[in-house]
Order: C-alpha cells, then structure tokens, then sequence
C-alpha cells in the first residue's frame, strides 16, 4: 500500500477482505481513506483549506493594525491595497475550502 491508512480505512480493508480478493480490498480501502481523512477531519491543520483561507486574512488585517510607518501616500495606498486583496483572498479560500468539501459517506 503506497501510503498509510488511518484506522476507519483498515476496518474497510478487513470487511472488503472478506467479500473480494486481497487486491481489490486494498484498492478499495486506498480509495476510501482520502474521503475518510476528510469526513473524520484527520488531515493535519496546515492542510485545512479553510485554516488556511484564515489565516490569509488575519495575515491581511494585521498588515492594516501594524500600520507600519512608511513614508509616500502611494505606499500606504499599495500596503492598504495588499492588505485589503489579503483579506478577500483569505475569505475567498476559506469558503472554497468550506465549499469543497467531499460528500459525507452513504450521501
């Protein structure tokens, strides 16, 4: 098996075993662990699209609360640009990442 399986993955290994041959078990089981890491929110933090659409954003909204002092008003206009695009990308992602989602098991 190219990757490892979490636990619900190898309680679906075992039942197929018993219903088909081994090769089709594990491809069954490697097919249904992606969905199941995802349905049992397995996946690390960092992966989490909607984690990451956040901080996206928080990463904007602090470039805007830093108010760093720099001088030129086409600066602050491009800092507050930067920042503003920051904060719409973070939200965008994070409703993709919500959006995306697969469907839950038996739906």
């Amino acid at each position: 098996m190219p990757y490892r399986l979490i636990p619900l993955a190898e309680q679906v290994l075992r039942i197929a075993e018993k219903h088909t041959d081994r090769q089709t078990a594990e491809r069954i089981a490697q097919d249904a662990n992606p969905v199941l890491v995802n349905q049992t929110n397995q996946e690390p933090w960092y992966r989490s699209r909607v984690i990451q659409g956040l901080l996206i954003t928080a990463i904007g909204s602090a470039a805007r609360i830093l108010d760093l002092p720099i001088g030129g008003d086409e600066t602050v206009l491009i800092v507050n640009g930067f920042a503003a695009a920051m904060e719409f990308g973070g939200i965008i992602w994070a409703l993709y990442g919500r959006l995306s989602t697969k469907p839950a098991l038996g739906e």
